[in-house]
């Protein structure tokens, strides 16, 4: 079988190169302006058709998934890199905001936001993530409710705007 490894090095090889490499910043430029299908299509020039990897995959399924077609594709990705790289909050992090993005998944990453809330690297973000999802959440949820409470010991001066 294939090693992710040699995949990363393939895909390093490719955008290393000089016009891939002003491609890849490009796309990095459309994704930084809220362009992202503009910004993928670049991501997919610069990859000639690969399947991203390692940090440029996280950045290339994080923007798919705010695309109008693109969260179901990015949630598989995000969820290949997060088996590939089991520690990579990052990852995780990525995964947990896209899922608060969709209704039938909410709950389930505002849960993985909430794991996330005490990771020393991506707890800020992960905090400021949940309380978006709870915002969002269509109470009342009694599977919800933990999470609320769990939110609110962690920040007790914080009334979600309720």
């Amino acid at each position: 079988p294939k090693s992710r490894y040699i995949a990363l090095l393939e895909q390093d090889l490719v955008l290393h190169s000089n016009q891939n490499a002003k491609i890849l910043d490009k796309a990095r430029l459309l994704g930084e302006s809220n362009k992202f299908d503009e910004s993928i299509a670049q991501y997919d020039l610069a990859l000639g058709g690969k399947t991203p990897q390692g940090a440029v995959g996280l950045e290339y399924y994080d923007r798919l998934g705010h695309t109008s077609k693109g969260w179901s594709a990015a949630k598989s990705g995000l969820e290949r890199l997060q088996r590939e790289s089991p520690n990579n909050p990052q990852i995780k992090l990525s995964l947990a905001n896209l899922l608060i993005r969709n209704e039938g998944t909410r709950l389930d990453g505002a849960e993985l936001l909430n794991q996330l809330s005490t990771d020393p690297e991506v707890g800020g973000y992960a905090g400021e993530g949940l309380k978006l999802a709870l915002t969002w959440l269509n109470v009342p949820n009694p599977k919800a409710f933990p999470l609320f409470e769990s939110y609110l010991r962690k920040h007790p001066d914080d009334s979600l705007g309720l």
